[in-house]
């Protein structure tokens, strides 16, 4: 840590190099993501690039501000720019941390108002047609599977087959901060990832067969792939791993689960982070008005009559 503090002297790119690589490392002893190490290490490289130079610990609010300018006049949208602060802020914090920094300048930038988006979902009868356009027992149980837990992209691939209790039809995964937890399969599901698996007992559940021969364990790039080709197939927009998420929880919701439930099975640390599932489709909530609501019977009835 002292070889560190000494860093503040110094100004140069090894500098600012060194202490972002010390930031990335914290963040793995931390267990976050390899996905949010990598939009971090990103977002850190671009600010670096961004002041040319500068020693990181002499960076201003004024250079933080310059920065989220020039993101904004390429094109990026607002929770890009929000999430790329973010990530930046979390470097400063950690320079905080180990003693190197008084006070991180990200601290007197304003965040920007951001519009979240709805998750894209797909409906039951498009989860019918990719499940129809599917032309192999592994992309059929990728799908089936996906929309059966409504796991995460990296804990799809991370599932192996020791994980699943074929009895008690669950499997279990590690989510984000290597938190476990155990996820249950529907039939289909189960039965699909049974005549994938065959007479394996151990390994990765998902493999791809590789130009040597040898068969390894998907990767996120394969996955998009085999997305993007079960959706070709089937006629529907590409789409990606983590759609198949939002449809899961909408799916969930609709058929009447209440928010707390599908936080557990998504594995949300924060009920925050469910709730966006709750603004469902203007037709189910419609349908619901018509079948729960005694006024709207009345109404129909009043209009019936005249």
């Amino acid at each position: 840590m002292d070889e560190l503090r000494q860093l503040r002297d110094v100004n140069c790119h090894e500098a600012n190099e060194r202490l972002c690589e010390e930031f990335l490392k914290d963040l793995r002893v931390a267990g976050r993501s390899e996905c949010t190490i990598t939009s971090y290490a990103y977002a850190c490289k671009d600010f670096l690039d961004f002041i040319c130079g500068l020693n990181i610990l002499q960076a201003t609010h004024r250079d933080v501000r310059a920065w989220l300018h020039y993101l904004h006049s390429r094109g990026s949208a607002s929770q890009t720019q929000a999430q790329r602060k973010y990530a930046l802020g979390a470097f400063f914090k950690f320079l905080e941390r180990i003693g190197v920094l008084q006070s991180s300048p990200t601290r007197l930038v304003p965040n920007r108002k951001t519009q979240r988006k709805l998750p894209r979902h797909h409906s039951v009868e498009e989860m019918k047609q990719l499940l129809e356009a599917c032309d192999c027992s592994r992309d059929l149980a990728i799908i089936s599977t996906l929309w059966s837990t409504g796991c995460r992209r990296a804990e799809l691939l991370g599932m192996k087959i020791e994980d699943v209790n074929w009895g008690e039809r669950n499997i279990r995964v590690i989510g984000k901060g290597d938190k476990v937890r155990l996820v249950p399969l529907t039939p289909s599901a189960l039965r699909t990832l049974k005549e994938y698996v065959g007479v394996r007992e151990r390994g990765a559940i998902f493999l791809i067969m590789r130009c040597s021969g040898q068969e390894k364990a998907l990767g996120p790039r394969d996955l998009d792939r085999v997305i993007k080709k079960v959706c070709l197939r089937a006629g529907i927009n590409a789409t990606h791993p983590h759609a198949f998420r939002h449809t899961f929880a909408t799916h969930m919701l609709e058929g009447g689960a209440d928010l707390i439930t599908v936080k557990e099975f998504l594995g949300h640390s924060s009920i925050i982070s469910t709730q966006v599932y709750a603004q469902t489709s203007a037709r189910f909530m419609r349908e619901t008005m018509m079948r729960c609501h005694p006024a709207w019977t009345e109404g129909t009835a009043n209009a019936q009559a005249k």
